[in-house]
């Protein structure tokens, strides 16, 4: 009894203790492993960081690519200028946000909601994964939870503000997240937000993002061009129509699916009883899934990560779903059924990748790939300081080397009859083994190419510009 006396009186110090251990756990679970070696996108954010930093010209995104990621990384260069920073960042944005998942939940729900909402953020595998990877969905999906969660106090003027702000900010980090612009809004008129607070949400919004417009009008000759060139890079077909619909067990955990078949069940079983309780919100919550579901549904190049900005709505939507399951039993079996839950989502810790990281001490992940080795030769052995021409992970090698970048077009055979127009400097041509045009065949007959080696499954060739004609 004592005991529980003494908890009811510090009942706030354990929540922040716990809240701090909680955080704390989901920091070092998204920071391991430390990879010194990175992919496509990851490499075109530090390479637009350097740009920024070491004022480094080989090669750029600028005009598809949103901004927000590689000043975040510029600015915590000048406390260390490392890869290493930039993963802490990416892993301070991944930990944030279950906080504010569970801020949301306890918010618009209750604090049963909240923490299950919450653990579900901290530990789902699929979340903890992109965390730690140098990419904008995870940190987008932080500065939206940052900009819902301050809508949701909306009689104070300056926290409409601020969400406003997060909005664009959210934006500048992932263009796709526009679309919250008419979700936060419906959300405003649901709830009868007066206009001149609108207003004052509308003019953060503004604010924060009109340098950026004023950037790319004086840059691209029209504000909307990063834009619709980043929608344009996503115009491939790579999967089918549901394969978001039919992985989202990967992505979210069986949670998920599960919470929201009850929350569809329950919750309607209320609506029959004219118990209207948390329908404006999750009407909110519905449309938010069903906008961002469509879109990513109908994009022609799909993957998975790209599903990340309806983790808020499905996620709390199936925590209240289990919430509400409970609310049908007695106090101390709904007690126990929380505790239940609770422990099985703590167990989804023991599969994401920095848990079996951790586990095995392996901290740092130093190995290199092929695009390091081969620009380590380029720099060091050959002493290169030229022009590089590739059709092959270009932004990967314009980082590495930090050489003049320059991308190769068209793949086809036509190639080789445009080659004075598409190549007319000397330089090294970097080309993959049985993947796109040119390759070694042509390559080894024609005068103006000379083999330097080969890396991995990358070829190298010297180039010369001449008036030789193919033999």
């Amino acid at each position: 009894m004592k005991l529980l006396e003494h908890y009811k009186r510090n009942k706030i110090i354990y929540l922040i203790v716990i809240f701090i251990i909680l955080f704390a756990l989901a920091f070092v679970l998204r920071l391991f492993p430390i990879r010194i070696a990175h992919w496509w996108d990851e490499t075109v954010y530090l390479q637009h960081a350097e740009i920024l930093f070491s004022g480094r010209t080989n090669y750029n995104e600028f005009s598809f690519r949103p901004p927000l990621l590689p000043i975040i990384f510029f600015l915590f260069f000048f406390i260390k200028h490392s890869v290493v920073t930039a993963s802490f960042v990416t892993a301070l944005f991944g930990a944030l946000f279950p906080v504010f998942v569970f801020l949301i939940g306890k918010k618009i729900y209750n604090l049963e909601t909240g923490i299950i909402a919450g653990l579900i953020a901290t530990f789902a595998p699929f979340i903890v994964l992109n965390s730690n990877y140098l990419l904008t969905d995870v940190p987008a999906l932080t500065l939206i939870s940052m900009s819902f969660y301050l809508a949701l106090y909306k009689e104070n003027k300056y926290l409409l503000f601020l969400s406003g702000v997060f909005l664009s900010l959210s934006i500048l980090m992932k263009f796709t997240l526009i679309l919250m612009t008419p979700i936060l809004l419906l959300y405003l008129l649901l709830y009868k937000v007066k206009f001149n607070q609108i207003l004052i949400f509308g003019i953060g919004a503004f604010l924060a993002i009109l340098p950026y417009l004023i950037w790319a009008q004086f840059y691209f000759g029209s504000f909307l061009t990063p834009f619709i060139k980043g929608s344009q890079m996503v115009g491939d077909t790579n999967e089918y129509l549901f394969y978001y619909f039919n992985n989202i067990n990967e992505a979210f955990t069986i949670l998920i699916p599960v919470g929201l078949i009850l929350f569809f069940i329950l919750y309607s079983y209320r609506l029959i009883k004219k118990d209207y309780r948390n329908l404006r919100i999750n009407i909110v919550m519905a449309c938010w899934i069903i906008i961002f579901f469509f879109y990513l549904s109908i994009t022609p190049h799909k993957e998975l990560r790209y599903i990340l900005p309806i983790a808020i709505p499905i996620i709390l939507l199936a925590s209240n779903g289990f919430v509400l399951l409970f609310s049908k039993f007695n106090k101390r079996l709904k007690a126990i059924l929380m505790v239940v839950i609770i422990l099985y989502i703590f167990s989804f810790m023991f599969s994401t990748y920095g848990w079996e990281v951790i586990n095995a001490g392996n901290f740092v992940n130093q190995s290199e790939s092929d695009e390091m080795v081969l620009s380590k030769y380029i720099l060091n052995d050959l002493n290169y300081a030229g022009i590089i021409y590739t059709n092959q992970r270009y932004p990967v090698i314009a980082y590495y080397t930090g050489l003049e970048t320059r991308q190769l077009w068209p793949y086809n055979n036509s190639f080789y009859q445009l080659i004075p127009i598409i190549m007319p400097d000397s330089g090294l041509i970097i080309g993959m083994f049985g993947v796109k045009n040119p390759q070694p065949l042509y390559l080894d007959r024609d005068p103006r190419f000379q083999y330097a080696n080969e890396i991995g499954d990358f070829f190298i060739y010297n180039y010369t510009p001449s008036n030789f004609s193919r033999t």
